[in-house]
C-alpha cells in the first residue's frame, strides 16, 4: 500500500529536498488538507507551506517573508526565531463561505478575523450575468476558469482585472 496522510508528506519532501533538515517541520505543524474550494484562515508569524493543488493566498500589509527551510531561496532562520507565534495548538481556521448578499446569488465570500481583506468567489452557469456591489477599496479579480465579461472587457481563464474603489463591477 501508498502511505497516505502524514507519512506520504514526509516522504515526498524527503526525495524532494533532500539532506534539508526541513523536511521534519510538518511533524510540528497542523496538516490540513483542503477541498476544492475551501478556505483556510492562518494568522501572522505563523510558519504555513503550501504542498500541491492551486490555491489564492492572500497576506495582510507586511515588510516580510520569511523562509526558514523546504527552499533554495534565502532562509533567514534568526528572524523566524525572533518574530514566531508560539501559541501551542492548530492555529489554522477553515472559513465557511457566505452568501454576498444584495442582490448576488451565484457570489459568495470568504471572511477572515481581519479587516485587510476578503475574499468573493463568484460562479456562473452559461449566460449568468452577476452585478457586484461597489466597495470601498480596491478589488483584485481572477479569472480561475471560462470565459466572459469583467465590466464589458474580454475575461478568459488567467486574466485578473483591478477594480478601483468604488467601483461597482458587472460579470
Amino acid at each position: 500500500d501508498a502511505p497516505a496522510g502524514l507519512d506520504a508528506v514526509m516522504l515526498r519532501l524527503t526525495r524532494q529536498f533532500p539532506g534539508d533538515r526541513g523536511v521534519l517541520a510538518p511533524l510540528l505543524m497542523q496538516h490540513v488538507a483542503l477541498p476544492p474550494g475551501g478556505a483556510l484562515f492562518i494568522g501572522p508569524n505563523v510558519p504555513h507551506a503550501y504542498l500541491s493543488g492551486d490555491l489564492v493566498e492572500c497576506m495582510a500589509c507586511s515588510d516580510n517573508v520569511v523562509r526558514v527551510a523546504l527552499t533554495p531561496k534565502l532562509r533567514d532562520t534568526a528572524t523566524l526565531v525572533d518574530m514566531l507565534d508560539y501559541t501551542a495548538g492548530g492555529s489554522a481556521r477553515l472559513l465557511e463561505p457566505r452568501g454576498l448578499g444584495g442582490g448576488c446569488t451565484a457570489t459568495v465570500t470568504y471572511a477572515p478575523p481581519v479587516e485587510e481583506f476578503a475574499i468573493d468567489r463568484t460562479t456562473l452557469r452559461g449566460g449568468q450575468e452577476e452585478a457586484l456591489p461597489a466597495e470601498p477599496h480596491a478589488a483584485l479579480l481572477l479569472v480561475l476558469g471560462g470565459s466572459g465579461t469583467v465590466a464589458g472587457m474580454p475575461a478568459a481563464e488567467g486574466a485578473a482585472f483591478l477594480a478601483p474603489a468604488g467601483a461597482a463591477i458587472s460579470l
